[in-house]
């Protein structure tokens, strides 16, 4: 069942990353509207009497392609253009005979160090002195150089660092001059010193490096056997330290990359072979991690709520609920698992719907409130399975859409959740074939049917009604979507039920087929009369299906006498429209009396 917490979670994606980017474009709005308002007259100085009272009509001439915005006021805006590649590509752009230089000179001086060494040219102290001191030369040359030029002296900064680590790690592995710890220091030192550069220079790029260095220094300290209880106590040094960094900076997308070396070192341990006591630590360190990446993100989104970083913050939402879902599943007891689902939805709606009250921060709220739909519906997964999970999820979808509904009230949010119907939906494909519909009608696959056809219907009619003029085309198309796949259910219950009750296979056919055509022509004169286009054809369809099925199928596999039964009953039916006329508003048209 860990399949469709995780298609949820992709469904969540979806529709988060939809609202998020509204929710950019809205902000962007803004900023154009209020960097193209005029300049208010009050805001003008009362004693300058250099100001003409004559307007100059002519317009003025067009911006040049710089970063400032120049208003008809004369005061410049400064905008952010935005690049023409990834953030990556434009790293690797800037500068970039630098970064093949310092990759070529690492490479030869590791190479000379090799020469050095199988020559014998330097002993093992000095060797690792040497070492040693090359980093830190390359350090000190990069705080030098990141003073005028940032990138550059990041570059530098960076390549000090890891020959350092390099150098204790060469020590460790081939001289066993430093213990674990003391090498683990050392390096950790050394990183702290480029984060603390990284900060004091304002180079993310350089934070970046550093939180990488940090992850890797763990393995270079050659310890014989990973316990569990010091690499995770180090992994939280770590994170404090980047958070440190994060609330001094604002740069959020270091918690993100913090989480992701967080899943990265516990893969090891969550492939089940951890002994319970090691397991119960693990686990606890997980939760403490969950908590930091929640309470940090929430208070990244609560003081930029210009939208910056929303990226970013989806990330690391998303991440942590992936996160928690696989701890959880992996390492809790069967028992315990859907009610650390509850606890952490709860968690995370309570702490999100406290930030949307105080502050009206609607990203939160939408990011958090997704991902406990997820662990709902992992905490549903743990606990049950077959017909009735499938239950079990329309009605918490059906129920998280009508609430949202009275709440929200907005046709398009609602849209949106409605894909969330794509679990049960295919959940209930075995449904239809299932070998209970040889027993009668009364059973679990009638129930799932039914249901679902009746929720879809629901939806479909709630959010119908609350759409507004102003709302997209993809709000009409998913309110089509639910009415035609309930249409799909409903036929599909009449045909089960019908062969399920009647034992002669071509009364069940002529019964089903009659309750189609009944059905088809009530929704054809009900479409003409409301003047709705998409009832009319959707009647239209129904009884050119039951045509086709007459002329294309019954006719060769239906005995003479059913035919004649099944043909005539449809064709009256038919017939008989030509009486609603009048009904449908339809005027006949006299005939001329030729004599």
């Amino acid at each position: 069942m860990d399949f469709l917490a995780l298609f949820v979670a992709l469904v969540t994606v979806l529709y988060v990353s939809g609202k998020v980017s509204r929710l950019e474009g809205r902000v962007q709005q803004l900023e154009k509207e209020k960097l193209g308002a005029p300049m208010h007259p009050s805001s003008v100085p009362a004693g300058n009497t250099a100001v003409s009272p004559v307007l100059d009509n002519t317009p003025p001439p067009p911006p040049a392609h710089t970063g400032a915005l120049t208003t008809p006021a004369g005061v410049q805006y400064h905008q952010t253009i935005p690049p023409e590649h990834s953030p990556f590509a434009q790293w690797l752009k800037e500068d970039l005979m630098v970064k093949l230089g310092a990759f070529l000179l690492l490479l030869a001086l590791g190479w000379f160090v090799s020469y050095a060494f199988a020559n014998d040219w330097i002993g093992p102290v000095g060797r690792i002195t040497l070492g040693l001191l090359m980093g830190v030369a390359f350090l000190c040359a990069g705080v030098w150089r990141i003073q005028k030029y940032v990138h550059q002296g990041g570059i530098f900064t960076v390549l000090g660092a890891t020959t350092v680590l390099l150098t204790i790690f060469a020590a460790r592995e081939i001289y066993e001059f430093f213990t674990p710890l003391s090498a683990l220091a050392l390096m950790f030192g050394t990183v702290v010193f480029v984060a603390f550069v990284s900060v004091r220079y304002n180079s993310q790029a350089l934070a970046h490096g550093g939180l990488i260095l940090a992850s890797v220094a763990w393995l270079f300290t050659n310890a014989p056997a990973p316990d569990v209880t010091e690499l995770f106590t180090y992994l939280l040094i770590v994170l404090a330290g980047t958070l440190w960094v994060v609330w001094r900076t604002g740069w959020c997308m270091l918690t993100f990359l913090s989480m992701l070396i967080a899943f990265a070192y516990s893969l090891p341990f969550l492939s089940g072979s951890m002994d319970p006591a090691s397991q119960d630590v693990a686990l606890m360190f997980a939760f403490i991690f969950v908590g930091i990446f929640f309470i940090t993100n929430i208070i990244s989104l609560i003081f930029r709520k210009d939208g910056s970083y929303a990226q970013a913050h989806v990330m690391t939402a998303l991440g942590t609920g992936v996160y928690l879902l696989t701890w959880v599943s992996v390492a809790a007891s069967e028992q315990w698992q859907s009610l650390l689902y509850i606890a952490w939805a709860l968690v995370f709606m309570i702490g999100s719907y406290i930030v949307y009250t105080l502050t009206a921060n609607h990203i939160a709220f939408y990011l958090y409130a997704s991902t406990s739909i997820v662990l709902i519906g992992a905490a549903t997964a743990a606990e049950l399975q077959g017909a009735v999970l499938t239950i079990a999820y329309t009605l918490e979808v059906a129920v998280l859409l009508i609430v949202a509904v009275i709440l929200h009230g907005h046709a398009q949010l609602v849209s949106r959740l409605s894909l969330l119907f794509t679990v049960p939906i295919v959940l209930s494909l075995e449904s239809f074939v299932s070998s209970q519909w040889r027993d009668g009608v009364m059973h679990s696959d009638f129930g799932v049917l039914l249901l679902i056809a009746v929720s879809l219907l629901t939806v479909g009619l709630f959010v119908n009604a609350k759409r507004q003029s102003n709302d997209d085309s993809s709000v009409l198309t998913v309110v089509q979507g639910l009415i035609i796949i309930s249409a799909v259910y409903w036929v599909s219950l009449v045909w089960l039920v019908s062969h399920a009750v009647f034992i002669i296979d071509a009364f069940a056919t002529t019964v089903a087929l009659v309750i189609y055509t009944v059905a088809g022509i009530t929704m054809f004169i009900s479409g003409k009369v409301n003047d709705m286009t998409a009832l009319r054809i959707g009647g239209a369809v129904l009884i050119g299906l039951v045509i086709a099925r007459l002329l294309l199928i019954e006719v060769w596999d239906m005995s003479i006498a059913g035919r004649i039964v099944a043909f005539f009953i449809i064709g009256l039916l038919l017939v008989s429209t030509a009486f609603f006329k009048k009904v449908a508003g339809e005027k006949e048209v006299p005939t001329t009396n030729l004599s």
